[in-house]
């Protein structure tokens, strides 16, 4: 999984020590949806230190800043850094802050965009990446001959009927990283995910070289269904991912979706505040579900809550980022 960081190369300042506004972050460890970072604290300089369950090398540094801004001064990426594109990252801004009982790390441009959030870790890294996959796969899907495929968002999936009749699935491990392949020992079948949109591109496959843990195995479709996404399932509420409303997520979470999908994902929040929409496709899209009721066009009357307006921006960079970096 390729990793974006949306912070700008910079020297290293040193500075003596002095009292972080972060809190006790010392010996702390969070992460951004696509590596891990455990936090030491020394001589005013807070390092963010770690990598993805593959390899090691991710990290940063923060210093304390102007009026006591604690700020971003460096980077070091095993595996790519790039700038937002658009926006001025020198001298970002890191704040802690608890949003619907998730204690997180949001960090913003001198502008006072939100460029990026680390949630604090509880429980393993494996675990978490599992659970992030739970959350985008979770939804009521139906196919083009009506067959139901359900996901409950918490690792099981029922085939068939409207009513779920639930079954485990375990998700396969390469390069010790969760993959979007699963095994479903309920079929005895491996099937693999693909994002698209509405759409998930849902293939019977099996493997070459097998499945073991840290094979690379060279998956051959069996056959190949696209199911559409009908309603989220885990989280309560309108729209194809309430979740967008329920909770602050992370780049990694949006990293798997193209441009189109997430444009579909952002105004997915919009639609839920009835905002009524100058564009024909998504009037077209959003009006054909059930729930949307559009009242007003001005955008900037809509009354959206901060874990929306911060799931926004993550998802507008993301964009930008797919724009310059994916064409």
């Amino acid at each position: 999984m390729k990793k974006y960081l949306f912070f700008a190369l910079a020297a290293v300042m040193s500075l003596p020590m002095m009292a972080s506004s972060l809190g006790n972050i010392n010996g702390t460890y969070w992460h951004d949806g696509f590596a891990s970072y455990n936090v030491t604290e020394e001589a005013g300089v807070i390092s963010f230190t770690g990598g993805t369950l593959h390899e090691g090398g991710y990290g940063f540094k923060v210093v304390k800043g102007k009026g006591g801004k604690m700020v971003v001064k460096s980077i070091y990426d095993a595996m790519e850094t790039i700038t937002t594109p658009g926006q001025s990252v020198s001298g970002s801004s890191i704040e802690r802050s608890t949003i619907n009982g998730k204690d997180m790390l949001i960090i913003k441009s001198p502008e006072g965009n939100v460029t990026d959030v680390l949630l604090a870790m509880k429980g393993d890294f494996e675990t978490i990446l599992e659970e992030q996959l739970n959350q985008q796969l979770d939804g009521v899907y139906r196919d083009s001959s009506g067959k139901y495929y359900l996901f409950d968002g918490y690792g099981k999936l029922s085939i068939g009927s409207s009513q779920p009749k639930w079954n485990p699935y375990k998700f396969v491990y390469i390069y010790d990283t969760p993959s979007n392949i699963i095994n479903y020992p309920a079929l005895n079948k491996h099937f693999a995910f693909n994002f698209k949109g509405q759409n998930i591109k849902f293939d019977e496959v099996k493997t070459v070289n097998g499945l073991a843990w840290d094979d690379d195995p060279e998956v051959k479709s069996i056959k190949s269904t696209n199911i559409k996404k009908l309603k989220g399932n885990r989280y309560t509420g309108d729209g194809l991912w309430p979740i967008t409303s329920a909770e602050v997520l992370s780049s990694g979470y949006f990293e798997c979706y193209s441009i189109e999908d997430l444009r579909l994902m952002r105004n997915d929040i919009y639609a839920r505040h009835g905002y009524i929409f100058k564009d024909k496709s998504l009037r077209k899209i959003f009006g054909r579900q059930p729930w949307y009721k559009p009242t007003t066009s001005n955008a900037s009357s809509l009354k959206l809550s901060e874990t929306e307006q911060i799931n926004i921006a993550l998802i507008q960079n993301m964009e930008k980022v797919k724009s310059r970096y994916e064409k």
